[in-house]
């Protein structure tokens, strides 16, 4: 009982159709499509992100560099006034040099010679220790220094001179928040733009493709289920000179060769079927004249059966008498000569023995 349930699960099973033989597999036209659109995404990903850094590390060293020349007009404006020094002009003078870069947030001198840095003039209300660490810096390996406290900002800071000795330095903070707007705004439009650009560039390639590749492989797909129907007159449309129209013209020649092929073999079955409906003809002929020898034959079986009740008559009677007009008595072998009789029956048998011969 369980060998019979388990038989019936297993064929169960094996009638039951697999997830392969129910997937349908991809068109040659649709693998196309699918590799035109993966590397166009892939081209256009990786160009957006090379555009978007190489523009971002622009704008980045402009704003650097923007820092670090505002920072060396004001170390030599500084450089070039006397004492006293005016506090209050100078500020206005830093005002000046900061309105005149957007990314600048403070710009400030600030005075190393003494043990403690003091802020000697600033357009920020307060400076950060950041800044005034630089300046330290700056000025105690007299070169320029530029550092980064956060992410979106920077500071440069230069030496400066008064009267022929350090001083201090003239500290530049920058603001780096435009390159993360332009580095936040790149993702966006990259991930707005590209699609769209993907599906554009995609439905255009697949309007050629379609154009070039799958029209000409439909007509010889079409032209080949017209010979596979029996149509062996069907040509493929050569459109071009590429190797779909070699793949045509292949497909053509084959077609040709198969129709004549095929004439030459229809020829051949015509004449066979003239040469056999000529035999049947023949054998017609034939089987009507062994159907006459037959009736003939048993025409003299029946004249033999006759001859031999009579040859038993005259055998078994022997010397009949007979009464003719007179009254005296006859043979009744007058009246049928033996001889008669047997050439008669001699003759039924040489009939008999050449039906024979002809069957």
């Amino acid at each position: 009982m369980d060998s019979t349930t388990a038989a019936a699960a297993a064929s169960a099973a094996q009638a039951r159709p697999s997830v392969a033989k129910l997937r349908r597999p991809l068109s040659v036209r649709t693998r196309l499509a699918l590799l035109i659109t993966l590397a166009v995404a892939v081209i256009i990903g990786v160009q957006a992100v090379i555009e978007s850094s190489i523009f971002e590390r622009g704008v980045e060293r402009d704003v650097r560099e923007n820092a670090r020349l505002t920072a060396l007009a004001v170390a030599d404006d500084f450089e070039l006034r006397r004492d006293p020094i005016d506090s209050e002009a100078l500020a206005r003078t830093l005002r000046e040099f900061a309105f005149g870069a957007p990314s600048i947030r403070s710009v400030s001198i600030v005075n190393t010679s003494n043990a403690n840095p003091a802020v000697v003039a600033s357009t920020a209300s307060v400076e950060r220790e950041e800044a005034i660490a630089a300046a330290v810096a700056a000025a105690s390996r007299h070169e320029t220094i530029s550092v980064d406290p956060t992410p979106v900002s920077t500071i440069v800071a230069v030496p400066t001179l008064h009267n022929g000795q350090t001083y201090g330095a003239a500290v530049v903070t920058a603001s780096m928040g435009s390159v993360a707007q332009l580095r936040t705004k790149g993702r966006r439009v990259t991930l707005w733009f590209a699609p769209a650009v993907v599906l554009l560039l995609t439905l255009i390639i697949d309007l050629f493709v379609r154009r070039l590749i799958h029209r000409p492989i439909a007509r010889i797909h079409e032209t080949m289920g017209l010979a596979g129907a029996g149509d062996f007159s069907a040509r493929a449309p050569i459109v071009r000179q590429d190797e779909i129209g070699e793949v045509a013209a292949g497909l053509n020649e084959m077609l040709r060769r198969l129709q004549e092929l095929n004439d030459a073999l229809q020829e051949r079955v015509d004449a066979a079927t003239g040469e056999l409906r000529v035999r049947n003809q023949e054998l017609v002929e034939t089987y009507q004249r062994v159907f006459a020898l037959r009736e003939a034959l048993g025409r003299a079986e029946q004249m033999a059966a006759i001859e031999r009740l009579a040859q038993g008559i005259f055998i078994d009677q022997g010397p009949a008498a007979g009464v003719d007009e007179d009254g005296a008595g006859t043979h009744l072998s007058q009246r049928l000569p033996v001889d008669h009789v047997r050439r008669f029956g001699r003759r039924r048998r040489v009939q008999a023995h050449d039906v024979g011969r002809l069957q």
